[in-house]
């Protein structure tokens, strides 16, 4: 039965190897489509869009699958659902996702240069330092990316950013 093989394609992407997680999220996510529960549908594009996140430069698949969780989402009504794809949205700074507002608090270049420092280790005075700013603004910067990120400390907030590759230096423009 189609939903036989969904869930057992799920348990596997679950148990599956760091290096193995996309491969196994894609081939659930597809089992899922084909068996047609929309629901289970929507958490497994979740689940994937959390490995492609971790593998790094699977951007556009990571858009693609939040998109899609939060279309499902709010085709059936599923609050739950619909939060877990804003808050992942927010999390990989992705626009126009989620809820209606996922993409309205993304982080700053300034917060992501902060969040850089912070994963570095820096104190909020460090930072003020580094970046030219007073100490009060670099910790409202560092308030703000916690919230946005849906961590509760620091070190959360870096290790968060450093899975999900968010610490990378922004690209020079010509």
């Amino acid at each position: 039965h189609p939903a036989a093989r969904a869930h057992a394609a799920q348990v596997s992407a679950l148990l599956a190897a760091d290096d193995e997680a996309l491969p196994a999220w894609r081939a659930a996510v597809q089992a899922w489509r084909t068996d047609g529960q929309p629901y289970p549908l929507g958490r497994a594009l979740l689940a994937l869009a959390e490995a492609a996140a971790a593998a790094a430069g699977e951007r556009d698949e990571v858009s693609a699958a939040v998109t899609e969780a939060a279309q499902i989402a709010r085709r059936l009504g599923a609050t739950p659902l619909a939060e877990t794809a804003a808050t992942l949205a927010r999390r990989v700074g992705l626009r126009g996702t989620g809820n209606g507002g996922a993409g309205a608090d993304l982080l700053t270049s300034r917060e992501r240069e902060v969040l850089r420092l912070v994963a570095e280790g820096h104190s909020n005075s460090r930072i003020a330092e580094r970046l030219f700013i007073s100490p009060k603004t670099a910790s409202v910067h560092v308030s703000r990316i916690i919230a946005k990120l849906d961590v509760t400390n620091r070190g959360e907030a870096a290790a968060l950013a450093r899975r999900l590759g968010l610490l990378a230096e922004p690209a020079e423009p010509r």
